[in-house]
């Protein structure tokens, strides 16, 4: 998952046991834990969603193309977490953290877009694949 990779090169700059290195491990952990729950409620479009649920069974089953897959960050690529990230604020507000807290996560997620940018050309797809007329009528529930 993109998070874990950042988590691992960042975590070398930081120093075991110090308040930036707690920031980074809390940091890492809610947006995983965000990403998995806002994606089948918010990240994904309409059309996407079909593939969502067949990717759920497919980890679930361990069968499929997702195989040893455990949750939406191993399917789901930087295009959905940038999804995420700009719904960010308005998550935020709806949270309790103080003024103090929000500047924190406002300094590391700077941080991370800033390696994400870096790093587009290994994280970001430069080709989509066109959906095929059968998946679009499925995942509008036509013919199902």
């Amino acid at each position: 998952m993109i998070i874990d990779e950042y988590f691992d090169e960042e975590k070398e700059k930081r120093f075991p046991g110090s308040a930036e290195m707690d920031l980074l491990e809390e940091v890492r952990a809610g947006l995983k834990e965000y990403f998995d729950v806002a994606l089948g409620r918010t990240l994904l479009y309409r059309f996407e969603r079909q593939q969502y649920k067949e990717a759920i069974k497919s980890w679930t089953e361990g069968k499929g193309e997702w195989k040893g897959r455990t949750c939406a960050g191993d399917v789901y690529g930087a295009e959905h977490l940038c999804r995420m990230i700009v719904q960010l604020p308005e998550m935020i507000a709806q949270t309790n953290m103080d003024g103090q807290s929000v500047n924190r996560l406002r300094e590391e997620m700077t941080k991370f877009l800033q390696w994400l940018n870096r790093n587009t050309q290994t994280y970001f797809t430069a080709e989509y694949e066109s959906t095929n007329q059968d998946y679009k009528d499925r995942s509008k529930g036509v013919g199902s």
